[in-house]
């Protein structure tokens, strides 16, 4: 925006507490304040404000849609027809478009083996905010459609909503499983999930509780709905691990904790996958200069996404270290094996670490095994 080189600018972005939804996406005061800098030649700040926000800022989903099922003699689902209108509010945002049409395709058919599935999406531009990814972005929307219509189709079929669901779910031999808008499933067993939740909330008590309830002058209800997601954004993670001089490790990670606590889940995987006490364990995020590659958090992707990134990068290290034993104790690298803590060597009692592994290879002038990279790619 401002014709600068890239290598000139460096981002960095703290703890900001709370960043999905309307924090996510590019605004014009973001590129003003850095302008304003520039010709300034000092700090700027801008902070928006609470009622400005509501105003101005990206809003969530919008919509109208009409459900139709198509079911044989057996209540099986032989076809899904799904028809939007969608706001696009006032003029047209990042994602604004994709929403509810590819992101809401992508789980259309959600849990169920349907053959046979029609979406049609309108959008209108009206005066209102625009809209934008608030949270879910589509998969929400796509579910709340499908569970509606399967309940509607229960009620009016005369069968157990929960029986009717179980008799279309993908059975779990069909894996992977590709839907009919081209999502791939790798594994489920959509079944046994719906059986624990049933375990759980004690379906069979229900009745007497709601009769406790009536008693009482108090209505109370029993509501379903079987949530399957699909990944939003850059599905690939890059994760690097470095052992410091102070016995402690730096983890990098390409994309952002914004208050749902991601530093502490990625240090603990991170501790569980080496052995490597979690509170040894740094995480660095938000820096452009120490991290090349990031995709941010959204899209239910982090964890999962950036999680297996660090598995690859334990892998490596894991390598890394076995050859390097396997040198010091005149042994074949298949006779060393890591056990999550440490590493065992054929024919001898020595057990080391990673962290004693790291210190002996720093004495020895082995900078190669303190610096450990791998990038991962998931199926979106």
């Amino acid at each position: 925006m401002l014709n600068l080189p890239e290598a000139k600018i460096r981002v960095t972005n703290p703890d900001v507490g709370g960043g999905f939804g309307m924090k996510a996406m590019d605004y014009p005061e973001t590129f003003i304040c850095a302008h304003a800098a520039g010709q300034l030649g000092r700090p700027v700040r801008w902070m928006s404000g609470r009622s400005e926000a509501m105003a101005s800022d990206n809003s969530g989903c919008d919509l109208v849609s009409v459900a139709e099922l198509a079911f044989d003699g057996d209540y099986k689902i032989t076809g899904y027809r799904v028809s939007t209108l969608c706001n696009l509010g006032a003029y047209n945002s990042q994602y604004g478009q994709p929403i509810q049409t590819e992101l809401f395709a992508k789980v259309l058919t959600g849990p169920y083996d349907i053959p046979t599935a029609f979406l049609s999406v309108k959008g209108i531009y009206t005066n209102t905010t625009q809209v934008d990814a608030f949270r879910g972005a589509g998969r929400p929307e796509a579910i709340y459609v499908l569970e509606r219509a399967i309940d509607r189709a229960a009620r009016e079929l005369g069968i157990d909503g929960w029986k009717l669901r179980r008799k279309n779910f993908i059975a779990p031999d069909a894996f992977p499983y590709q839907t009919v808008t081209g999502a791939l499933y790798d594994v489920g067993d959509f079944s046994n999930v719906l059986t624990s939740a049933e375990r759980v909330a004690d379906r069979r008590g229900f009745s007497v509780r709601k009769s406790n309830s009536q008693a009482n002058g108090r209505l109370r209800g029993l509501g379903l709905c079987y949530y399957i997601e699909s990944i939003l954004g850059d599905p690939s993670k890059t994760a690097k691990v470095l052992f410091k001089p102070d016995g402690t490790v730096e983890i990098f990670v390409g994309t952002q904790s914004n208050g749902q606590g991601h530093e502490t889940v990625f240090a603990q995987y991170l501790a569980d996958q080496t052995g490597i006490p979690a509170h040894l364990i740094k995480v660095i995020q938000g820096d452009s200069d120490r991290i090349a590659k990031g995709g941010g958090t959204g899209g239910s992707r982090s964890a999962t996404a950036q999680n297996n990134a660090t598995l690859a990068a334990v892998t490596t290290m894991i390598e890394a270290f076995s050859n390097y034993l396997a040198e010091k104790f005149s042994v074949e690298p298949h006779e060393i094996s890591f056990d999550d803590e440490q590493f065992r060597i054929a024919g001898s009692n020595s057990t080391p670490t990673m962290l004693e592994l790291a210190e002996m290879a720093r004495t020895e002038g082995r900078d190669d095994l303190l610096s450990h990279q791998a990038t991962a790619q998931l199926n979106a």
